[in-house]
């Protein structure tokens, strides 16, 4: 089965995609103009897909919010009322490519 070319899972080796989350984070720990912000609402505590939706427009974002919430599985509680910065769709959908390409370029940061 393959997945979604927006689903994190679409990089298979889990040491690329560890990087990538650790990218991610480090992208919306700073400023960057085309990153946004989100506030987690009370019908979203367990629906992550629906705040990816709501954000993205895509419910295959929704690991976005399981990884920059902290957390390792969708089961568990989002916090209410946070408010997080999120990367651009674009910026995830080109290093989600980088990263799953048979020769994904590492740059030392």
């Amino acid at each position: 089965m393959g997945y979604s070319r927006l689903d994190d899972r679409y990089i298979e080796d889990d040491i690329f995609r560890a990087l990538f989350h650790q990218e991610m984070i480090k992208r919306v720990s700073e400023y960057h103009s085309d990153n946004f912000q989100y506030t987690i609402k009370i019908d979203e505590v367990y629906r992550s897909d629906l705040a990816a939706y709501r954000a993205y427009g895509n419910a295959d974002l929704r690991w976005v919010f399981r990884v920059l919430v902290g957390h390792e599985s969708e089961m568990e509680e989002m916090p209410v009322g946070t408010t997080l910065t999120l990367p651009d769709a674009a910026w995830l959908r080109n290093k989600i490519r980088d990263y799953a390409g048979s020769a994904p370029e590492i740059e030392n940061a």
